[in-house]
């Protein structure tokens, strides 16, 4: 997830994007490649990133209770994003012009 305007953004790495095993303590923190590369390009364009591993993200919010996921819920989930739909190319131009604006 980003917001492009405050250049803002929290990316999940999966265990296959580090070079060791993602749960051991000390040799699990190099990246490959494509990953790396990706946390360049987005430090390079000043971005504030925030780090997270799917594999801690999976255990935290995975639900005790399996009613959470339940057939109305899902629903009403997939019908706010029918009314809702986010077209992120013209919503990042409109941000692009309102950065132009406010530096000139």
């Amino acid at each position: 997830w980003g917001h492009p305007f405050f250049r803002i953004g929290i990316l999940v790495l999966r265990d296959q994007d580090f070079l060791y095993d993602a749960t051991a303590t000390a040799h699990g923190t190099e990246l490959h490649g494509a990953a790396r590369l990706r946390l360049r390009l987005l430090s390079e364009e000043r971005w504030w990133l925030i780090l997270l591993r799917a594999s801690a993200v999976d255990t935290w919010i995975v639900p005790k209770d399996p009613q959470l996921f339940n057939r109305q819920l899902q629903a009403r989930v997939a019908r706010a994003n029918k009314l809702y739909h986010l077209e992120r190319r013209p919503l990042q131009r409109k941000m692009r012009d309102l950065d132009n604006e406010a530096e000139n």
